[in-house]
């Protein structure tokens, strides 16, 4: 008498409102003996034993592989990726990421500000140089210190130092960047910020995957369909730029409104600080750098740090309507522009929309490279003709 092979339906019926295929858990063995366990009553809830590829299969744009089905084996069985939930990442590792991210911008700021203080006074004995280092010291005390592990026991400790130590380093760079007074808008000035945030960004993203155990690749779906990724990202930022540009200008004529009938709102339109750095820049080098950190760093670390780590994060703590607000409102914010705020909000609601469509990272970030590669092209040229 042949053995009868059981198999497994190879179409799960994920989402909540559609499970009633679907039994309520699922239990499956991945390869390499990692055991995951699939709540399908929750519509996608997650729970593996440790194991660097049972945590991997929950990524965005990853699939599942399934080797065993309650132990009775599946060679060729497969859960699609657009079923799975999301990056599980830690609640205490993205709160370190978050809080070093901001620590390295405010360095950078008291860099900037270093910067300045040092082309107007040159080396010689200023307090102002003990009050920064001081500052910058205990910044680079509280990085270090935020990668100690942590326990119930020590917590409070923990937590003690840290926020002593950040609070004296707030308090130095505040009376250091007084001293300074506001710095000029310069090339250098731009990289110095550009290394501050994203490449530091970079930097602690990388380390947070490693806490992980996950790859580039694993972590934001890099391999996932990848040719209709980075096709949908080119076509979004192309239909996206007359409507920016559009946006951008009704912006500015309401602030002039505004600023005529108004004016002690303090709404005067300014440019974006990219763009009055271009206006500075007169070497080709000068322009080089800024298009390196204009088209590549700043897409690169941003779609990483909003989209793919912060987004689902607060996604899978039960809020994706307020992750979508949230992480799109502080993207428009932080470039410090009433001009464009409405045109990257909108922006970053497509950023999402993407990301969520193609479970490939790679598809914001070439439409958020491509949009600022236009732009600086439509600026260099705009520059030349004046």
């Amino acid at each position: 008498m042949r053995n009868r092979r059981r198999t497994w339906p190879t179409t799960f019926s994920w989402p909540a409102d559609k499970r009633e295929r679907s039994p309520q858990a699922v239990t499956i063995q991945l390869e390499g003996n990692a055991h995951t366990h699939l709540d399908t009553g929750t519509g996608g809830a997650f729970s593996s034993r440790p194991g660097r590829l049972g945590e991997a299969a929950l990524l965005w744009g990853a699939g599942v592989h399934v080797t065993a089905v309650f132990g009775f084996p599946q060679p060729g069985l497969s859960i699609p990726s657009r079923m799975l939930f999301g990056r599980p990442w830690k609640s205490d590792a993205v709160a370190r990421l978050t809080m070093s991210v901001f620590i390295c911008i405010y360095a950078g700021s008291i860099v900037v500000s270093a910067v300045h203080f040092f082309k107007r006074n040159g080396l010689a004995w200023n307090p102002f140089y003990l009050i920064a280092g001081g500052a910058l010291t205990c910044l680079v005390f509280c990085l270090g210190w935020m990668r100690r592990p942590w326990t119930l026991q020590n917590a409070m400790v923990q937590i003690g130092v840290l926020m002593g130590c950040f609070y004296g380093a707030l308090f130095l760079g505040l009376m250091a960047m007084g001293r300074s007074g506001r710095p000029e808008i310069t090339v250098l000035q731009m990289v110095i910020a550009a290394i501050s945030f994203q490449a530091s960004g970079l930097v602690l993203i990388a380390l947070m995957l490693r806490e992980h155990g996950a790859s580039w690749e694993e972590a934001f779906g890099f391999h996932h369909h990848w040719p209709r990724a980075l096709a949908m990202g080119l076509l979004a930022a192309m239909l996206f730029l007359p409507i920016g540009w559009g946006l951008q200008y009704f912006c500015a004529q309401a602030l002039d409104f505004l600023h005529a009938h108004w004016p002690g709102l303090g709404l005067q339109p300014e440019l974006q600080q990219s763009v009055q750095t271009l206006k500075v820049a007169q070497s080709i080098l000068d322009r080089f750098a800024l298009a390196g950190v204009t088209i590549l760093l700043a897409p690169l670390a941003e779609e990483m740090l909003f989209r793919g780590i912060l987004y689902p994060w607060i996604k899978q703590l039960g809020f994706p309507r307020l992750a979508l607000w949230i992480t799109s409102l502080v993207f428009a914010g932080m470039h410090q522009n009433a001009i464009s705020f409405l045109p990257l909000l909108l922006l970053a609601f497509l950023l999402v929309w993407l990301y969520e469509r193609t479970a490939n990272l790679l598809a914001p970030i070439v439409a958020h490279a491509l949009f600022n590669a236009l732009n600086f092209l439509a600026l260099y040229l705009a520059e030349r003709q004046m």
